[in-house]
């Protein structure tokens, strides 16, 4: 896929869009809507900034909860796109209380939701020692602990 103008893009207001899909009722549009935003977050923290300006982040954390393992994927590494760039973004995203949710889906039956959901966590705690406290804190060191084993161990098969 060709480059797009960015600015074209910013400027068109397709962010704030996928953000009102994400309320839609039909479940396929929400899950690329989420997809969308991910790939938009992920590129820069401008990037990420126009998804969390436009209102998205709650809305992500309530997909998370959603029982279809699709959108809480999405949901999952959507929220990890925004919080890989700077300690204030992971903390927007600390702040929009995904935890402890984030720490159940770590060790979810999906291997998925799992990736996902450590994605997520990587993502925070690299920024800086009190978010990895946080996660600690809560549990969240034996679900990852147990993640990575279990990556390990299917990666030696």
């Amino acid at each position: 896929m060709k480059y797009l103008n960015s600015n074209l893009f910013w400027n068109s207001g397709a962010v704030p869009l996928l953000v009102l899909t994400l309320q839609e009722p039909e479940l396929i549009v929400r899950i690329v809507a989420a997809n969308a935003l991910s790939d938009i977050s992920k590129h820069s923290p401008d990037t990420a900034q126009t998804v969390i300006d436009a209102g998205a982040v709650p809305h992500l954390v309530r997909a998370t909860g959603n029982p279809d393992v699709r959108l809480r994927r999405a949901a999952l590494f959507s929220l990890a796109s925004i919080a890989k760039h700077t300690l204030d973004m992971a903390e927007t995203i600390v702040e929009a209380d995904v935890f402890p949710m984030v720490l159940e889906h770590a060790g979810h039956p999906d291997e998925l939701v799992r990736k996902a959901a450590t994605s997520l966590i990587k993502e925070i705690v690299k920024h800086s020692p009190d978010l990895a406290q946080l996660v600690v804190e809560g549990g969240g060191l034996g679900v990852t602990k147990e993640y990575s084993i279990n990556s390990l161990q299917k990666s030696a098969l």
